[in-house]
């Protein structure tokens, strides 16, 4: 039995219609299917795309599409997809679908094994500012920043696809291999950061470091006594401004916290901008490794 619904069309009260198997319910273009005593949700085809709305008389409708029996009400404003109860958690505000289950969950993208499937951000800028797709030729999941593609990760591979930058805002960056770190290029340690001494002391922030007389360059020679900041197993290297007495450093040997255990118990004097004091902290001092001295 064939049902067609030439116009529009209400079936009011509660009752239940029924048909044979194998019936068929039509509806025209833009005839609309309603439920609720106001109408609250609305279901239509308009000759191109199907629609089914919820919210045009209330804000805080949901869609619940129960998988399994006794579905709960929609966790907010969402479609939400259930098939069992995760328990006591509610979605993040904001959340548009929710899929939630008392096991394990899990959202699938089938494609060709030529194709790049993947989650795409997008904005009034660009709609695919972002992205994380996975590419089966190349069995890698390419990250995309900004609208380019930043990083690809395959197995046994992480490649960066620019200059990057490793930083954390507190805390250290711990680098902990099963057996060892191989480096296959150059290893630099950047450029060498300023410290002015005050009072025969500075504080250690970089791993190489200019020392810079008190008062400024060309004041005068100085001494340093003592660099606070250390931690064990740090390495550190010390060059002066320029060469000359007006910028000279006398590094001192000493004992106890933050101070420097130099090669023959003697002091350093640095007088030359190619002078280079190399040390590693022992968790308490500094303790020579090497010295370049020029003068």
């Amino acid at each position: 039995m064939d049902v067609r619904v030439m116009e529009s069309t209400q079936i009011h009260s509660g009752g239940q219609n029924t048909g044979a198997a194998g019936s068929i319910l039509v509806f025209n273009d833009n005839v609309k299917l309603l439920f609720g005593t106001g109408s609250d949700v609305e279901f239509f085809f308009d000759g191109t795309d199907m629609f089914t709305r919820l919210a045009e008389v209330a804000t805080t409708t949901g869609w619940m599409i129960g998988l399994a029996a006794s579905p709960p009400s929609p966790d907010g404003v969402a479609v939400h997809v259930w098939r069992g109860s995760a328990g006591a958690i509610a979605a993040l505000a904001g959340t548009q679908l929710v899929i939630e289950d008392n096991a394990v969950a899990y959202l699938s993208f089938l494609t060709p094994n030529t194709v790049s499937p993947g989650i795409v951000f997008g904005d009034p800028e660009s709609n695919v500012v972002g992205a994380i797709t996975y590419s089966h030729s190349i069995d890698s999941f390419i990250f995309q920043i900004a609208g380019a593609s930043r990083l690809a990760y395959s197995v046994g591979a992480l490649a960066f696809q620019e200059a990057t930058i490793f930083s954390t805002t507190a805390g250290a960056i711990t680098h902990s291999p099963a057996t060892r770190s191989v480096f296959t290029k150059p290893i630099n340690l950047g450029s060498p950061v300023s410290l002015t001494i005050a009072s025969g002391a500075v504080a250690i922030t970089a791993p190489r470091h200019t020392l810079v007389v008190e008062g400024g360059a060309g004041s005068g020679a100085d001494i340093l006594a003592t660099a606070t900041g250390g931690a064990d197993g740090d390495l550190l290297t010390l060059k002066t401004t320029t060469s000359g007495a007006s910028d000279q450093v006398t590094v001192q040997d000493g004992t106890g916290a933050d101070t420097f255990i130099l090669a023959g118990g003697a002091d350093f004097i640095m007088d030359h901008v190619n002078d280079r004091l190399k040390l590693e902290h022992n968790g308490t001092e500094w303790v020579e490794i090497s010295r370049s001295s020029n003068s």
